[in-house]
């Protein structure tokens, strides 16, 4: 099979018209793909952000570095939380790793979203709306602060205005908030001036942003404002920029199939307790050491004792 398919392409290769045979199967090829749903698997799952890591450099697909990855989970739907508001996925599961600045632009869509839906429902029972001075998309990529037209606060020195200072999402301790930066990949944090010191105001989820929506579901697949069905993004866009996949317990799958690639690299990313490969490495380490200091204390109780028994025979 793979001789007669190396054979239909040699006219390609040589310049050559593309015979009836070579058009009937790319014919197939493109109608196939205008058939096939390949989001239709995600109509089972749900979204979870699992934990950043600081340290990784990744490409998004404009080509651009992000200093920070996220590893996000679609769990089977119906993921249920536990006592402390954290959900809980217990199989079925794939993992997936994209750029930090990549998901917060979606993740905060979803807020937008959400808040517009709220703002909407309050209107309509005569409640009233929260407002926004901000665009909350704008909080989920690194964009440079505009300093002027501020109010000026007490300390706060004039020529800081020269100064270019950045906003967007930071990752600490598997955490993600929102911070003031001093460089256009928001990279290093500003140490010396706050959001407070510029605006007077505090800098919005600058503690974390992830806590306050821990148990808030995100379906890959439901119903829009207008009743119809369709794919949430905030999916489609995560699996589609993935820079890493490990898809190997996930029940269903794309129809191009699996990928697994990304297993060890996201298995050593994630805690213990979520499935990941750091905790169960320590604990093997921690077993080692005590198994190895009972030897050791073993060894020299039984020197001790042929010590003590030589002695008694002198």
């Amino acid at each position: 099979m793979k001789i007669a398919i190396a054979l239909l392409a040699l006219p390609a290769v040589f310049g050559l018209k593309k015979s009836p045979a070579i058009r009937k199967l790319n014919d197939a090829q493109d109608e196939y793909d205008a058939e096939v749903d390949e989001y239709e698997f995600l109509q089972n799952y749900e979204q979870v952000y699992m934990t950043c890591d600081s340290s990784m450099k990744v490409v998004n697909q404009e080509g651009e570095y992000e200093y920070g990855a996220v590893v996000t989970r679609f769990c089977p739907n119906g993921v249920t939380c536990d006592k402390d508001g954290k959900k809980k996925c217990e199989g079925g599961y794939g993992d997936y790793v994209v750029g930090i600045q990549t998901y917060m632009e979606q993740f905060m869509e979803q807020f937008e979203r959400r808040q517009e839906q709220q703002n909407q429902y309050n209107q309509n029972n005569g409640e009233d709306e929260e407002e926004f001075d901000f665009n909350f998309a704008e909080f989920g990529e690194c964009k440079e602060f505009n300093v002027e037209n501020q109010n000026n606060q007490d300390g706060y020195d004039e020529e800081q205005e020269e100064v270019a200072y950045f906003i967007g999402p930071k990752c600490s301790e598997g955490d993600i908030s929102i911070a003031l930066f001093t460089d256009e990949d928001c990279k290093y944090e500003s140490v010396d001036v706050t959001f407070k010191d510029l605006t007077g105001v505090d800098l919005p989820w600058s503690n974390s942003i992830i806590e306050d929506e821990d148990c808030t579901p995100y379906y890959c697949y439901g119903a829009n404002e207008n009743g119809e069905y369709e794919y949430n993004d905030f999916c489609t866009q995560v699996y589609e920029q993935a820079n890493l996949k490990c898809e190997e317990n996930m029940e269903s799958y794309s129809p191009y199939g699996q990928t697994v690639s990304g297993c060890e690299t996201i298995a050593a990313m994630l805690p213990s307790s979520s499935g990941g490969a750091a905790g169960v490495f320590f604990i093997i380490l921690l077993v080692a050491a005590v198994v190895g200091f009972g030897i050791w204390y073993f060894l020299q109780q039984k020197k001790k004792s042929a010590v003590s028994q030589e002695g008694l025979m002198m």
